[in-house]
């Protein structure tokens, strides 16, 4: 009986024993299924996290490349419209002193009575030329400006217009220089050369 009463205790025992392994075990399997989880969540969220400082560094190179590059254009245009003027002052003052030079010749031989309006009439053409060569070129300098002002923004496409237009004008101008550069060839000089030739005539007639 004693022996009986022993073997069920044992018995019992070892099942107690087992069912509490059993457990244990259980509890072992969902700690560390747990654990798998939080350390998955914790790769996610760190792959996460590279992806976002990865894109927010490419984002921060692309933002400073993008200023280096309106830097670099907006020095050119600068130096372009510093460009711009001191040509326009070049050619101006060449203009002046053209304009200068004819106005003298006109003067002197209206003193001495010659017929001085034809080469009047040509210079008033000239001066006309140059005040719109003068215009355009103000024009131009102005629109390059204009694309300074739109070469940091992000109207790509109106800074490229901009400049379009821009090497439109500068088409102008130039046509506005080679038309004051055929006139003088073409209709200035030959008026001056036949007041000369008149003047010529004048001096042989009052000599003979």
């Amino acid at each position: 009986m004693k022996k009986n009463l022993l073997f069920a205790l044992v018995a019992v025992s070892l099942m107690m024993s087992s069912a509490a392994y059993a457990e244990e075990e259980i509890e072992t399997q969902k700690t560390n299924g747990q654990i798998r989880q939080e350390n998955r969540e914790e790769i996610r969220a760190g792959k996460k996290t590279a992806i976002e400082d990865q894109k927010g560094e490419q984002q921060q190179k692309r933002e400073e490349t993008r200023e280096q590059r309106c830097a670099r254009i907006q020095e050119r245009i600068a130096n372009g419209s510093t460009d711009a003027d001191n040509r326009k002052e070049k050619h101006m003052s060449v203009y002046g002193n053209m304009v200068d030079r004819i106005s003298k010749f006109i003067t002197r031989l209206a003193d001495d009575d010659y017929d001085v309006s034809k080469i009047q009439a040509d210079l008033a053409v000239l001066e006309e030329k140059i005040q719109k060569f003068s215009d355009d070129y103000a024009t131009q300098v102005a629109k390059i400006g204009d694309t300074k002002n739109l070469a940091c923004g992000q109207s790509d496409g109106d800074f490229k217009n901009g400049l379009v237009e821009a090497r439109a004008m500068m088409k102008n101008v130039r046509a506005d220089a080679a038309d004051i550069r055929e006139y003088m060839l073409k209709t200035v000089r030959p008026d001056i050369q036949a007041l000369r030739g008149q003047k010529v005539k004048a001096k042989n007639a009052a000599t003979e």
